[in-house]
């Protein structure tokens, strides 16, 4: 309802062209009646992303129609300010914590505020300060290739979108290593690599929704070429949830059993701690370390991961370990989890502990594991394609856990002369 309101005054010229003044009462019937059932049923909504998309579209109505129900309009702008507040996180991500709908609530209120502008009319103040918090966010959580990080629902973006977002917005620079501890993402840049890392406690979700649990989960960029990635989502509207898309599975990191760091409850997965550190002699961070406590109920396992990334961004280095919390803790089988972008291609060595990845831009990189881990490369699901679900592969990293229990990988850049 909202977003055909939207669209309606988007494009009143065209719908109206060669109109009766009867064609036009018609019309204006119709979006008076949808904008009074938004008004209420706003007002019901649980505090997500659709009351958020509702208020909006209300908020643009009495802008674009002159209402001279001011009343109604204040009452509008005030719901929407609050509302903007509250969803969008002092470091300016949204409280569902997906990326795509940082690009959403921003390709909706760039027109509303020039609708404002255009009517002569004062710009709510929330408008301008939610546009600036949203920016330095999309901007965190983009790769080299502008696509962002697939990230708790988020799947493919569409480059048009993100590049009129970054077009209209404000300028933001970002540095090379940002911990947005409201969200709980994490980037890090050295060089032309860029890592995204998912160090939030988990989302807010719908009720009998399941979250998606991808704590600890991490991609990997270098330039414009993706290599790990997570496996997104292929989300439609009113489509039903797809579980096995927000399930640990789906995500570049660490797997107990079969079994998810967060149940199928709705509930949040567990918390996290994450630190950042800097190399000797150097003050910008280039270490991530985590931990996660997903699995310690079902379990009795914490899991810890520490991912730096060195040498102007050509070596990535990475331990996962799992600590008992009891003495008694059971041995449980873990997999680690290195999901491919598809136009990545890996091979393995005869002795299986080395793999070479090539990347789309025809760089080459060498992934070894240490003692303890078998790493096996499996299929896969992109689910975040322009084009819908492709096929990709997996490096999955095997063992078991037994006591306090560390599995160490390493992803490095191969020189030139080591290519040829």
């Amino acid at each position: 309802m909202a977003r055909r309101v939207m669209s309606l005054l988007a494009h009143v010229d065209i719908a109206l062209s060669g109109a009766t003044a009867a064609d036009f009462d018609r019309l204006m019937d119709l979006v008076a009646d949808e904008v009074a059932m938004l008004r209420e049923a706003t007002v019901r909504m649980p505090l997500a992303l659709p009351r958020l998309t509702g208020l909006i579209a209300l908020a643009a109505f009495h802008v674009c129609s002159a209402s001279l129900d001011g009343t109604a309009q204040r009452d509008a702008e005030r719901r929407l300010s609050a509302n903007l507040v509250r969803q969008i996180l002092p470091d300016g991500g949204h409280l569902s914590r997906n990326p795509a709908a940082l690009l959403e609530v921003a390709l909706d209120l760039v027109p509303l505020q020039r609708a404002y502008v255009s009517a002569h009319q004062p710009v709510p103040a929330a408008i301008p300060a939610a546009l600036h918090r949203l920016a330095g966010m999309l901007a965190l959580l983009s790769h080299g290739d502008r696509q962002l990080g697939r990230f708790n629902g988020a799947g493919a973006t569409a480059l048009t979108e993100i590049a009129m977002a970054l077009k209209t917005l404000p300028s933001t620079a970002m540095a090379g290593t940002t911990f947005a501890k409201d969200t709980g993402y994490v980037r890090l840049q050295n060089g032309n690599s860029v890592i995204l890392f998912d160090a939030g406690p988990g989302a807010e979700t719908l009720a009998g929704e399941a979250p998606f649990a991808g704590a600890l989960s991490f991609e990997l960029s270098a330039g414009r070429a993706p290599l790990i990635v997570n496996g997104g989502s292929d989300h439609q509207p009113f489509a039903l949830p797809r579980v096995d898309v927000r399930a640990t599975g789906n995500h570049s990191t660490l797997v107990l059993g079969t079994a998810s760091s967060a149940p199928p409850t709705g509930a949040r997965g567990g918390s996290t701690r994450c630190t950042l550190e800097a190399e000797p002699g150097d003050t910008t961070p280039t270490t991530i370390r985590a931990s996660s406590d997903g699995y310690r109920a079902r379990f009795g396992f914490n899991h810890n991961r520490t991912v730096a990334l060195l040498r102007d961004g050509w070596l990535v280095d990475g331990v996962d370990e799992l600590v008992p919390a009891s003495a008694d803790t059971a041995a449980v089988p873990f997999s680690i989890r290195f999901h491919l972008h598809p136009t990545v291609h890996v091979h393995a060595d005869a002795a299986q502990q080395s793999l070479r990845l090539t990347a789309a831009d025809g760089s080459r990189w060498s992934m070894t594991v240490g003692d303890g881990v078998t790493p096996v490369i499996e299929p896969s699901t992109f689910h975040a394609g322009a084009s819908g679900p492709r096929p990709t592969l997996q490096i999955v990293l095997r063992g078991e856990a037994v006591g306090t229990t560390r599995a160490t990988w390493r992803i490095e850049r191969m020189s030139p002369s080591a290519v040829s």
